[in-house]
């Protein structure tokens, strides 16, 4: 029998080349400023800034910190 492995890597649209995945309540304007699980003060809004969440929102926050593409979408496109 025959196999084929797929093994897709989350995005690297930021400054520092961290890959992620956008997984749902991972980014403030998803949990909403009372449930921070970051200090902004101790950030570096650049190294931590996504791209895509830049152009999606117009700003960073940096405490947002995964991708900000659709990642659900990106995988139902890889299952069909």
């Amino acid at each position: 029998a025959e196999f084929l492995a797929l093994y897709p890597e989350g995005l690297a649209d930021s400054a520092s080349g961290w890959t992620s995945w956008n997984a749902g309540d991972t980014t403030v304007e998803d949990i909403g400023n009372s449930a921070r699980v970051c200090d902004p003060e101790q950030i570096d809004a650049e190294s931590t800034c996504y791209q895509s969440c830049r152009v999606r929102r117009g700003h960073c926050d940096p405490c947002s910190w995964t991708t900000c593409y659709n990642d659900v979408a990106f995988v139902k496109h890889l299952l069909q």
